[in-house]
């Protein structure tokens, strides 16, 4: 987590926190925390609570994962590579991508949801605001294929960066070098991180109906909402030194190493929100369902850097056979910002039991769509061309994400 997100997550917090926490300490005493539950069917029926409320939730909750991405270019027509072995020239085979993020699942992760406000005369507000812990998944792959979108007019003289010479088989001469022909890619060995963070803070204005016939209340809500949804990608691809290899031959599946790239997907998505809550009580029972509407407005700050083939011999002209003739450590960062529309749609379904007059415990289901959202493993642009190496490929910056997951928690005169 940067500085910068830190910083912002925790002046929110504090604001949201200033303007509730301290009337709602001064009223404690009035909500007589501990007394019976009110549970009486005269009159009217059990009434809800007015005055100052406060609950907090624990979170079990599933993020989906990314959509499967390979692990290398992508780009139809450029998908695969004719390559040539160094140990054996005279047999081509076209590369293709061996492995992609298909190991990711959607995993689950915990946090904590705080909600506050106040009721008066059906009328109040109400702060939310939760934050889920990081989700990180991982794998470790080994001789890993990887196709690079590669530019056979780069460098000088013309040729590509994955471009160098084999052996010659030229009849009573087979150790001269021959010409520059497409060498594979091939890592021993790959880590593959991807994390996600995600955080949330809204605040709102609420209305509540009168009773209905049946027993049932109404609250609308109307306000805003923030929330942040950031993932990175992070791949660490190596060479395993392995002193039983043949070389020069060797060198042919390592010309990158050591390689690492990581791409970084932050979304920071606000706007207007409206939504419904219905709930009724029944004895010390209480049903409540809700659906909430963002309409978000999403500031993408997109990047990616790193470094490729770190370990290169840096004199071009002292290099083996299987060496690439032309590249050299290449350093990258690139930045890009984007602007979508990511509208999210929340529902929740909670069951309450009222324990004392003022406190209950809950339990439910939320579940969160939203769409115009970037993820970090699809923005990855694997190619080496003139004007530079890798990329972001910020057309992709439209997937839709579901969260959902279960919820425990108290409640105080709620």
């Amino acid at each position: 987590m940067s500085l910068n997100r830190m910083s912002i997550r925790l002046v929110a917090g504090a604001l949201a926190l200033s303007m509730g926490l301290p009337a709602l300490a001064q009223n404690l005493e009035t909500m007589e925390l501990f007394a019976p539950a009110d549970v009486s069917t005269y009159g009217s029926g059990i009434q809800p609570k007015e005055g100052y409320f406060f609950s907090l939730d624990w979170l079990n909750w599933y993020i989906s994962k990314p959509d499967v991405a390979v692990i290398g270019n992508d780009t139809p027509g450029e998908r695969s590579r004719l390559v040539y072995n160094v140990g054996n020239p005279d047999t081509a085979w076209t590369q293709t991508n061996s492995h992609d993020t298909g190991a990711f699942e959607s995993a689950v992760t915990n946090g904590n949801r705080i909600e506050f406000g106040r009721v008066c005369d059906r009328q109040g507000w109400m702060v939310g605001i939760y934050n889920l812990r990081d989700q990180t998944q991982r794998f470790v792959a080994s001789d890993v294929n990887v196709v690079f979108a590669d530019d056979d007019d780069w460098g000088d003289p013309s040729g590509g960066r994955l471009q160098g010479p084999i052996v010659q088989t030229t009849p009573g001469d087979p150790t001269t070098n021959g010409p520059n022909v497409n060498l594979p890619v091939i890592f021993d060995e790959m880590t593959v991180v991807n994390r996600v963070e995600h955080w949330n803070v809204e605040l709102m204005c609420l209305h509540r109906t009168r009773p209905f016939h049946y027993g049932g209340y109404f609250e609308f809500f109307a306000g805003v909402r923030y929330f942040e949804f950031d993932e990175s990608f992070g791949v660490d691809a190596r060479r395993v030194d392995d002193p039983n290899a043949a070389t020069p031959p060797n060198n042919a599946s390592v010309i990158l190493a050591n390689s690492l790239w990581d791409t970084m997907a932050e979304n920071h998505v606000i706007g207007p929100q409206a939504g419904v809550r219905w709930f009724k009580q029944s004895s010390r029972w209480m049903f409540s369902t809700e659906a909430r509407f963002l309409a978000g407005y999403n500031l993408q700050n997109l990047s990616q850097t790193g470094i490729l083939a770190s370990e290169i011999n840096p004199i071009p002209s002292t290099r083996v056979l299987g060496e690439p003739a032309l590249m050299l450590a290449t350093p990258f960062d690139h930045v890009d910002h984007e602007e979508v529309f990511s509208p999210v749609v929340e529902l929740r379904a909670e069951l309450r039991y009222q324990f004392t007059r003022a406190v209950s415990f809950r339990a439910g289901w939320t579940g969160m769509w939203m769409d115009g959202i970037a993820r970090a493993s699809n923005l990855v642009d694997y190619s080496l061309f003139e004007q530079g190496v890798m990329g972001i490929l910020a057309d992709n910056n439209d997937r839709d994400v579901f969260i959902h997951g279960l919820t425990i928690g108290v409640d105080v005169n709620r």
